[in-house]
């Protein structure tokens, strides 16, 4: 989206990654830190965007981890952390009602593209 002409709000939860990737064009690339855990976060973000960048047009939704666990070392607890990360962090996003996210990800048949 970006080298079509985006102006594009990047997240993500290490800030210094975030500050990579927008040095290669600040006016264009614009970092936004965010932990999808944490709801408030998330919809705080969302509206950081709309008041800094503008209307949101299109979002594409993707959050995500894998941490390797071998059999003999299994933990509940990282399958429970890693399935919240992955499943419920996209699905904040997508619960915000419109004017912000939710609209900017519908298409115009009403189907989502997340």
């Amino acid at each position: 989206m970006h080298a079509a002409g985006w102006t594009v709000a990047v997240s993500a939860r290490r800030a210094e990654v975030l500050a990579e990737l927008a040095v290669r064009d600040p006016a264009r690339i614009v970092p936004v830190p965010l932990d999808v855990r944490d709801a408030a976060a998330v919809a705080d973000s969302v509206h950081r965007i709309e008041r800094d960048v503008g209307a949101i047009r299109t979002a594409v939704l993707s959050a995500g981890t894998y941490v390797p666990i071998r059999a003999h070392a299994f933990s509940a607890q990282v399958v429970r952390e890693t399935f919240e990360l992955n499943t419920f962090g996209v699905a904040r996003a997508r619960n915000l009602p419109p004017p912000g996210i939710t609209a900017a990800i519908l298409t115009s048949a009403g189907r989502s593209r997340c």
